[in-house]
């Protein structure tokens, strides 16, 4: 329930949150992987449309920070192949 599509109350006027939105944590991301000069990464994502949201506001954020995708890959149950697939991908 991170996702930022949950803050609309005319779509969802009885949610609230417990956490926060990962509006609040992508800006964090972007600045650690910028203090530690990190420019290419690898996103693995999971298969679902407001993890989807997220990862495009990621990209969003990084294009300032000069910092690129790699590789992207999703999944629906357990990432270990996919994690396999992005090490073969970036490496």
């Amino acid at each position: 329930a991170t996702s930022t599509v949950l803050a609309d109350k005319t779509l969802y006027p009885y949610f609230a949150r417990t956490i926060e939105s990962t509006s609040i944590l992508t800006p964090a991301i972007i600045r650690i992987l910028d203090r530690f000069n990190w420019r290419k990464v690898g996103k693995i994502t999971m298969d679902f449309e407001m993890i989807k949201l997220a990862s495009n506001q990621f990209e969003e954020y990084a294009e300032d920070f000069n910092i690129t995708t790699m590789a992207l890959s999703t999944y629906s149950g357990d990432p270990a192949w996919q994690l396999q697939q992005l090490k073969v991908k970036i490496w």
